[in-house]
């Protein structure tokens, strides 16, 4: 996508100016004086009219420019935001599942402890048994 808007040329705007309005008109009988207004009329009407298209091709270039420049702003803006919302999505999948594996580790040592806490439990149970000469460790009322 160009970021110009195709625009007419200053002759073209000229041509199609002229053959609306073709300025003022020469009289075979206005004379030497009337031939330097005329041609003084004609000058001004052609510069004027320049004037005008060139002010006419400056305003389609900076709408062309501002246009583009915005365009390109808010499609950066997508983008970034974007960005940020993916970033955002990873890192919260990555701290969940970081929460999740620590949660599953810290109970796996926490279970083993325990099973380890009745092993040492019966352990010392045997022990007893055997240091007291007792048949069957005795239970707790």
């Amino acid at each position: 996508m160009s970021l110009f808007k195709p625009f007419r040329t200053r002759e073209e705007k000229l041509m199609t100016s002229r053959e609306k309005n073709p300025g003022p008109a020469r009289h075979a009988g206005d004379g030497a004086v009337g031939g330097v207004v005329t041609s003084a009329a004609e000058m001004l009407y052609s510069v004027t009219q320049g004037s005008f298209g060139a002010m006419g091709d400056l305003r389609d270039a900076v709408f062309g420019l501002t246009r583009g420049t915005l365009d390109w702003v808010d499609s950066s803006q997508r983008q970034t935001i974007g960005l940020a919302r993916n970033l955002a999505g990873r890192a919260d999948d990555f701290l969940k599942e970081t929460a999740d594996s620590l949660e599953s580790w810290l109970l796996s040592i926490i279970d083993r402890s325990r099973e380890t806490g009745h092993g040492a439990a019966d352990l010392a149970a045997r022990a007893a048994v055997s240091l007291t000469g007792t048949t069957e460790p005795r239970e707790a009322a």
